[in-house]
């Protein structure tokens, strides 16, 4: 029966993860975000092309979408810590390659924040420090200022690697923490290089 409750949550993890909020809001107001802006149905889209009161709507939405299916698991199931940790992994991959859009998502912060947020509340909140000041710094050089988010979500999990691996985090939320920078990793790193090599033509061609 336990493992049915696993894989069920699991299951449920990834579709609730599927579900695009910042797409629906945008649609719903007239923003294709896979047209507009970095192309990216994610909430730092929506805020820029949505405005900032909806960005800020599909940015708590995305987190919840997260942290609810981990919530349902640990602290109403009273399923094991690597369940919850698997639930949690389960709906960030579903925002990265949701079910409902031909596997079209986004890069995954604000759910991998709202899952973290209630994991490791701790840790978080230091790494959340590191990784808004790293987004400022990035948003103030224009070559790069579009990666401004990703950079600092890079920064934040960077922190939390070091944080759980260092301070006696058991070892669940250990496991959690690597698997979500890996999947962070996998989904940022093309559109990171594509950056990169953009910067690149444009630098060439002015010094040509």
């Amino acid at each position: 029966m336990e493992i049915l409750k696993a894989i069920g949550m699991i299951v449920l993890g990834y579709l609730s993860g599927s579900i695009l909020t910042c797409q629906l809001i945008g649609k719903k107001i007239g923003v294709d975000l896979y047209q507009v802006g970095t192309k990216n149905p994610g909430a730092a889209n929506l805020y820029r092309k949505g405005g900032r009161i909806y960005g800020i709507i599909g940015f708590v939405l995305d987190a919840a979408k997260g942290a609810i299916p981990v919530f349902l698991a640990k602290g109403v199931l009273g399923l094991s810590p690597w369940v919850a940790a698997l639930v949690g992994i389960a709906a960030i991959v579903g925002h990265d390659w949701p079910l409902y859009f031909k596997f079209r998502g986004g890069r995954g912060l604000s759910t991998s924040i709202g899952v973290t947020a209630y994991l490791l509340f701790r840790p978080f909140t230091i790494a959340l420090l590191v990784g808004t000041f790293v987004g400022l710094i990035v948003r103030g050089i224009p070559a790069i200022r579009g990666y401004a988010i990703p950079s600092g979500g890079a920064a934040g999990f960077l922190v939390m690697l070091i944080l759980s691996t260092y301070t006696g985090e058991p070892a669940p939320l250990v496991f959690y923490v690597f698997a979500a920078s890996t999947v962070g990793l996998i989904r940022n790193l093309p559109p990171f290089l594509r950056l990169v090599r953009e910067w690149e033509k444009t630098h060439a061609s002015q010094r040509l």
